[in-house]
């Protein structure tokens, strides 16, 4: 018995040669420095052959939830192998500016903004790498475990990311790890039980995303807080994930004096999810549009996360409906307004079912009826060419609020005859108690403020 286990024990520790396979699929919330992510693995394989890999020549851009789905293969002699991945960001700055303002179209409007021009030098050669985090991987543990090498098929491990200086976990990696015996499998490559495991990326779908702005209330213009008498002039900016080309402009809402703007408008966009180069939120800006620099009033972002998850599992469409946001200034604090949306993405084969309608189109009716917006109501300011226009809103104005007047009144009416049945129904003498009682204890009450008098 003592000859056999000094045996196994020799053979456990004489050297074997393993071909290694390494899949690495996704990493989730990488922690990374300012600015856009752009990740790369390095994998290093210790007493192994090829020894090093790296995708630095071709970066995940801009995402902190890269989808990787890499193969590295190497042979290592066991025991004593081990593998290090580690996950870098490739900084690749950015050349931005902007140009003289230049006439444009934008949402079937003319206006004349400045176009921003952003020019990549990472694409060029210019740039530096930046450590996100790494994890080991110990060989030893799964080639001589009877467990994993019984398995069909190696798990996805779940790891964590650290760097060596901080214990705080800087992300999470999908990895799987095949090991097979080099001999066998060099007498039999083609064996099927060989191959490497298919990993593909999941396939992508087409979607629509659309999003209704109602309007916005307590926007007040923080610059214009010493200036009572000046108007606001609102519009909403919207850009879906990180790129410009994403950008909405709502129409402009104008001559808004008590920090209110009706839009009633609907934008679009189309996505492909899963897309890990689109960040999963909505960023929304207030502007107050000035004749020179357009003036920020208040920003909030909108997660998307859970959104596309579910609709991505259930190919159908997803409505989140009307509900107010707080969209708040960077500089002031106090600035805290309200904006109303609602929010629908839609799988591109349920598109045509009802036609839908965009932008000022949000109003017409030649759409279907789920979908028909009721035209924005907005002050109009006063002009002595044509009175009308603004006659007009004030008459509009004062009958939405008599309106809503009358109804608040009207509310109360059915209770009257309730009061009088409760008043006929009880006894005079109940009321005759109750004055007596009143009376006794505003008397009291009478007396010990005179006694307090000096």
């Amino acid at each position: 018995m003592r000859f056999k286990s000094l045996s196994n024990f020799a053979s456990t520790m004489s050297p074997h040669e393993v071909l290694v396979r390494i899949y690495v699929l996704r990493a989730t919330n990488l922690q990374h420095g300012e600015g856009d992510c752009n990740p790369f693995l390095d994998v290093e394989v210790f007493g192994g052959y090829p020894k090093y890999f790296s995708t630095k020549r071709e970066p995940i851009q801009k995402s902190s939830n890269p989808n990787f789905f890499e193969t590295f293969e190497s042979r290592v002699l066991m025991p004593g192998a081990a593998i290090r991945i580690a996950i870098r960001d490739r900084r690749m700055p950015e050349l931005s500016f902007l140009t003289p303002r230049l006439l444009t179209r934008e949402e079937g409007r003319w206006v004349r903004r400045p176009i921003p021009v952003d020019i990549n030098l990472g694409k060029r050669g210019v740039g530096r790498s930046e450590d996100i985090g790494e994890t080991l991987i110990d060989l030893d543990y799964r080639w001589y475990n009877s467990e994993f090498r019984a398995l069909s098929r190696p798990p996805v491990e779940f790891r964590p990311l650290f760097t060596p200086n901080s214990d705080n976990v800087r992300g999470r990696l999908e990895v799987i790890v095949q090991m097979i015996n080099a001999k066998e499998y060099d007498t039999n490559p083609r064996d099927p039980f060989y191959r490497p495991l298919p990993i593909l990326l999941p396939p992508k779908r087409r979607f629509q995303v659309r999003m209704v702005v109602f309007g916005i209330e307590d926007a007040y213009n923080p610059l214009n807080i010493d200036k009572p008498e000046l108007v606001s002039n609102y519009f909403i900016k919207l850009r879906l994930g990180n790129r410009r080309e994403q950008e909405r402009l709502t129409d402009t809402s104008k001559n808004a004096a008590d920090g209110t703007g009706n839009f009633n408008e609907r934008v679009m966009w189309w996505i492909d999810l899963p897309d890990p180069n689109i960040r999963p939120r909505m960023k929304v800006q207030i502007f107050d549009a000035k004749t020179g620099t357009d003036d920020l009033v208040a920003v909030t972002d909108i997660k998307l996360l859970k959104l596309f998850e579910e609709a991505l599992n259930s190919n159908q469409t997803v409505i989140r409906k009307k509900q107010d946001i707080l969209a708040f200034h960077p500089d002031y604090p106090h600035v805290q307004a309200k904006i109303s949306i609602a929010l629908e993405i839609v799988p591109e084969g349920l598109v045509k079912e009802k036609k839908c309608n965009f932008g000022k189109q949000s109003w017409m009716l030649d759409q279907h009826e789920d979908y028909v917006l009721p035209k924005p109501f907005r002050p109009v300011g006063f002009s002595m060419w044509n009175p009308y226009a603004y006659i007009d809103y004030i008459i509009k104005a004062t009958i939405m609020k008599t309106q809503w007047s009358l109804v608040m009144g009207l509310l109360v009416f059915p209770f009257i005859p309730v009061v009088f049945i409760v008043v006929g129904w009880i006894p005079w003498w109940w009321w005759l108690c109750g004055g007596i009682s009143g009376s006794l204890v505003l008397a009291r009450l009478v007396v010990v403020m005179l006694q307090k008098a000096p």
